[in-house]
């Protein structure tokens, strides 16, 4: 039963890369606001956090988690960084060259 804690482990790296997937969702509309009005920032960050947290709470009691553990909280900020620095990245790079083709094709005609 002492590997079940790795899988809840790895399972909440999942949970917070899922959260980055939420962050890059919410990202244009903050950026859109924000850019007219700093005063939106400290409310989008508080949309971003309740979300990230229904999100976790929704996925813990699907997989049946128990109690809250502190490892739960780190695996889940470590696939929230993992998500950004790495596989955004190569999402954001997928469809800035998809977009390119788009636009190149168009100016071909």
């Amino acid at each position: 039963m002492a590997d079940a804690g790795l899988w809840i482990f790895f399972a909440c790296v999942l949970i917070g890369a899922g959260g980055g997937v939420l962050y890059d969702v919410l990202s244009p509309l903050r950026r859109l606001l924000v850019g007219r009005a700093p005063r939106f920032l400290a409310a989008f960050d508080g949309i971003f956090f309740v979300l990230f947290a229904a999100w976790f709470v929704f996925a813990s009691v699907l997989l049946s988690f128990p109690d809250f553990r502190a490892y739960m909280f780190f695996g889940s900020m470590l696939g929230f960084l993992f998500y950004r620095k790495s596989f955004h990245r190569i999402l954001d790079f997928l469809f800035k060259m998809l977009y390119n083709k788009i636009k190149n094709r168009g100016n071909t005609f």
